[in-house]
């Protein structure tokens, strides 16, 4: 797991192909788009607290979720082209009161990069997403706001990470909840959904045994 993340640059319109992870004291430098204007689930970093953002907020009506009976979404929905966007949004609502988010993480490796791409630390997002009444508006509440940030870049970056990009210092973490014998290539993404699908096996007419 990913301790840090920590963002660094490189030249070349695609950067986000181009990439190699570099890691650093467990720290793992990913290319930023530069389109943030905020200064600020697969491995390790800083558990959020659950506090919810700075000074005193209000609250919006996102109803909590219980992630010991169901999946958060697919980590390849998108919200504004951005994919683990809503799979982060659900995660966060299950830490808002009378949520129960179980294993799952925000702020921790992939999510994390997507929070360092927003500028934006896991309790802040989590704080976004408090205020919110639904998707739209934390969208509209992100550095950048809808439509002004292109994030196809970022999603073909994580479209891409594979088992063979998990730092060292970390597969064992990885390993103990994904398993030892994944294949280097295997795409992380897919990784994340089969994990979703053993945690919540499906009835045969389809529905979740957690329903």
């Amino acid at each position: 797991m990913w301790s840090a993340v920590r963002a660094g640059s490189e030249t070349g319109a695609s950067v986000y192909s181009k990439v190699i992870l570099r890691f650093y004291n467990g720290c793992v430098i990913v290319p930023t788009t530069g389109a943030s204007v905020k200064n600020s689930d697969a491995f390790d970093g800083s558990n959020s607290t659950g506090n919810r953002g700075r000074g005193n907020p209000s609250f919006g009506n996102m109803t909590p979720l219980d992630l010991t009976k169901s999946p958060p979404r697919s980590p390849s929905e998108e919200l504004a082209g951005l994919i683990m966007l809503p799979r982060m949004i659900d995660i966060a609502r299950a830490k808002l009161p009378g949520g129960a988010v179980g294993e799952y993480q925000i702020g921790r490796g992939m999510s994390g990069v997507v929070l360092k791409h927003f500028r934006l630390t896991a309790d802040e997002f989590i704080g976004i997403v408090a205020r919110a009444n639904d998707d739209d508006e934390v969208l509209a509440t992100l550095p950048g706001g809808p439509g002004q940030t292109d994030h196809s870049k970022l999603s073909s970056f994580l479209k891409g990470l594979t088992v063979a990009d998990v730092p060292d210092p970390f597969k064992g973490e990885f390993q103990s909840f994904y398993g030892k014998n994944l294949p280097a290539d295997r795409l992380l993404l897919d990784v994340l959904e089969e994990g979703d699908a053993r945690s919540f096996p499906r009835k045969p007419d389809g529905d979740s045994r957690s329903s």
